[in-house]
């Protein structure tokens, strides 16, 4: 808030009536006295005051406290006439008048400023109009945004999808291919145990309960049937006993046995290179299906964020649809509002022209003592009968001589 330009009052309320005191004594004897006895009769100001001191506890800017107390001047001030003011009322008005300027330029300035608001509505019609079309176009940008967003995603979670199971499959692959592999190696080497041990054993003699543990060996790793016949009956004889087809079937039974361990240990040299294929494929079906995790992680953000800037334009598009519609009502209230600044203004203007009157009046001039009224003149007498005429000064003289 402001201080007045003005000392603050110095002197308390109370004493107001008194500091104002007329600075000289009243002139003109008799006539002074009944001026100011036929003033003192009305108070023809006493309106005009009551609208200055409302004006000045209206002026913006100052301390309530201290508009009251202006206020209060008001009419003490100008109760004298200007030759009559005591200089503390001077200060006193000076202060109206700068709470009352202070209030004028309010006014002023709220009238010029709804003026604007009115001279500028056309354009701002128009740019609440453009400003709803880009905002309309603005949130077809950002749906479509978003659904592309959605669409962007779905093939992400479908990559993911392919991801997993290319990683389930190669992982199967690699368990088979590393069963296969042990297996290989774990029958090669029964087979091998088995060649020099019990078949060669069952060469040199025969013991029952090994040929039927060989049989069934023989069984199990797919020997030929007719060989496993044969040989049931070539391995229970003794050596010394078995003849020319014993032979032929001790010679086939070794021929199976390097052949199967000769597959096996081929097996064995294929299943390293795939296996190590195995990993790497296993490998890069982990990082592929990390890579689609990542992804589809970045699109679900992007989803979230589309989501929320298509819901941002939305709200915008609604908010400048409300602007347009709210235009006119608003208009109205500004035409409504300009009005009564104008006749705020107006009347503002009014007290501050009332108040200059007030504060530069003087003292009307000395009235004279009307004088008594003439007596009545009386009715002019009538004519006497006009005496005869004079003689010309000539004839005069002559009668004179003759007499």
């Amino acid at each position: 808030s402001r201080a007045f330009r003005a000392p603050l009052l110095s002197a308390p309320p109370q004493l107001l009536s008194s500091a104002m005191a007329p600075k000289r004594a009243a002139a003109g004897g008799k006539a002074a006295s009944q001026g100011a006895a036929k003033r003192s009769k009305a108070d023809p100001i006493a309106g005009q005051c009551g609208a200055i001191a409302a004006a000045v506890r209206a002026a913006p800017g100052f301390p309530e406290e201290m508009l009251e107390m202006v206020a209060g001047c008001v009419k003490p001030s100008l109760a004298a006439v200007k030759e009559d003011r005591h200089e503390f009322a001077d200060k006193c008005l000076g202060m109206v008048d700068e709470a009352l300027q202070a209030l004028q330029t309010s006014a002023s300035e709220k009238v010029a400023a709804l003026e604007a608001v009115s001279a500028g509505s056309a354009a701002e019609e128009a740019a609440r109009s453009a400003a709803s079309e880009a905002a309309a176009a603005a949130m077809a940008e950002k749906a479509k945004a978003l659904a592309d967003a959605k669409a962007s995603l779905a093939e992400s979670c479908k990559e993911v999808a392919a991801a997993k199971a290319a990683l389930a499959e190669a992982e199967e692959e690699s368990k088979s291919g590393a069963l296969v592999y042990t297996q290989a190696v774990e029958n090669k080497a029964k087979l091998e145990q088995a060649f020099r041990g019990d078949y060669d054993t069952l060469k040199q003699t025969t013991v029952p309960k090994l040929v039927k543990a060989l049989l069934k060996f023989a069984h199990d790793f797919h020997f030929e049937d007719v060989l496993v016949e044969a040989a049931e009956a070539t391995l229970s004889k003794p050596p010394d006993a078995r003849g020319t087809f014993d032979g032929l079937v001790i010679t086939e039974l070794d021929k199976a046995f390097a052949d199967k361990i000769a597959a096996l240990e081929e097996t064995v040299r294929n299943e390293e290179p795939a296996k190590a294929e195995r990993a790497a494929a296993l490998e890069a079906a982990g990082a592929r299906l990390s890579t689609a995790g990542e992804d589809e992680q970045a699109r679900k953000a992007a989803v979230t964020e589309a989501a929320v800037a298509a819901k941002e334009a939305e709200n915008a598009k609604k908010a400048a649809e409300r602007a347009v519609k709210d235009f006119g009502p608003e208009m109205k209230r500004t035409a409504a509002e300009l009005t009564a600044a104008q006749k705020k203004f107006a009347e503002v203007e009014s007290i501050v022209c009332s108040f200059k009157e007030l504060r530069e009046r003087s003292a009307p001039p000395p009235e004279e003592e009307e004088e008594a009224a003439p007596e009545e003149a009386a009715p002019p007498a009538e004519a006497a009968p006009a005496p005869a005429e004079a003689a010309p000064p000539a004839e005069a003289a002559a009668e004179g001589q003759a007499s």
